[in-house]
């Protein structure tokens, strides 16, 4: 694991969690977990409900998200200084502690679709160069393609998050 750390007085501090998990980590039987796995970020956890990790976010003012590409998911959260301890608490808990029930699943698919619609074309075209010159690994989509929302099961979730999520 690599700790970066900046000095600075600013009130406002963010603290990223980047797991080497992006569509690279992704097999040709689980294309699209990655992107999935954004879009459940920061639902419920083994120690809090959605509405506690939302609950706790608002009341500090921070803000939470999560990115995909083709190397790493990121977890970032942006919030004021004396709220350190509860937000990089609700951060770890979000990266190694999700339930992955079906209703979040159902919803993280819903909105994988939608971003899916809304995808530019700069990213499609990304995507059909990336294919066309690695083939595999890096040749795979950033976004889980249509085919495969539907597929995409919890134990997809659980078993990539398990090959993928680990310190080191």
């Amino acid at each position: 694991m690599t700790v970066v750390t900046e000095a600075s007085t600013s009130p406002v501090a963010t603290v990223t969690i980047s797991v080497a998990a992006g569509s690279r980590a992704e097999g040709a039987t689980n294309v699209g977990v990655s992107h999935v796995l954004k879009q459940m970020a920061f639902q419920a956890t083994e120690e809090r409900s959605s509405l506690a990790i939302c609950r706790t976010t608002e009341l500090a003012g921070a803000k939470l998200s999560c990115t995909n590409d083709r190397e790493a998911i990121s977890y970032t959260a942006t919030f004021l200084r004396n709220d350190a301890a509860a937000m990089v608490d609700n951060l770890t808990d979000a990266v190694s502690g999700q339930l992955l029930t079906p209703w979040d699943l159902a919803d993280a698919k819903e909105r994988a679709a939608l971003s899916l619609s809304n995808q530019s074309p700069q990213d499609a075209v990304m995507d059909s160069v990336h294919a066309g010159a690695f083939r595999s690994t890096l040749g795979r989509p950033v976004q889980c393609p249509a085919y495969k929302i539907g597929a995409i099961s919890a134990d997809d979730l659980r078993a990539f998050t398990a090959a993928n999520y680990s310190a080191g």
